[in-house]
């Protein structure tokens, strides 16, 4: 019990340390803020699968239950239909009954367009997520240039203010130049 609550705060202290890390350069904040963006984008597709291995439940339930003690239930059935689809399927159980065929085909099926979405959809989420990422980065690239342009003209116009307030309330200093110029040979 202590293993899986360690191994969860772990992970997260991990998904803390990457997230403090990743403002270190600006190419390593890139993919750290594609996953976090993946993450968020991805909720309502977690929704989705669960309404679709919940209805993948009632329908093993509703088909196979009756004979089969491993779909005996919606839970038991979403159960056997994650196992089929992380390759645990046993097909040993369908030998010798009506659905010898049917059975296994059934879940093959279910598997195939489970991880069809799956595969499919965290493609789609991750790519979306990265280009939007690219952009935000780019387009705050682009503020932080045009920033400090806009504070090197203040400063120089803030400058050149008080450079000529200091020569008109002191004109001794434009003698000193026009002799300093003279002596060098400007």
């Amino acid at each position: 019990n202590y293993t899986k609550v360690a191994g969860f705060v772990l992970f997260l202290s991990t998904i803390r340390l990457l997230k403090h890390f990743g403002g270190i350069s600006d190419s390593s904040r890139l993919p750290i803020l594609t996953i976090f963006r993946a993450l968020y984008d991805s909720q309502s597709f977690f929704v989705f699968l669960f309404f679709w291995v919940l209805a993948c439940g009632f329908l093993t339930t509703f088909v196979l239950g009756t004979m089969f003690s491993s779909f005996r239930s919606p839970t038991y059935s979403m159960v056997a239909i994650a196992r089929s689809t992380l390759g645990d399927v046993d097909f040993d159980q369908f030998s010798g009954t009506t659905m010898e065929i049917a059975g296994p085909m059934l879940l093959s099926l279910l598997t195939v367009f489970t991880l069809y979405f799956v595969f499919t959809m965290f493609v789609s989420i991750i790519d979306n997520a990265y280009q939007c990422t690219k952009e935000d980065l780019e387009k705050e690239a682009e503020k932080k240039v045009f920033e400090t342009q806009r504070i090197k003209k203040r400063k120089k116009y803030v400058g050149d203010y008080l450079y000529m307030a200091v020569l008109k309330r002191f004109p001794i200093i434009i003698s000193v130049y026009k002799v300093a110029a003279f002596e060098i040979g400007e």
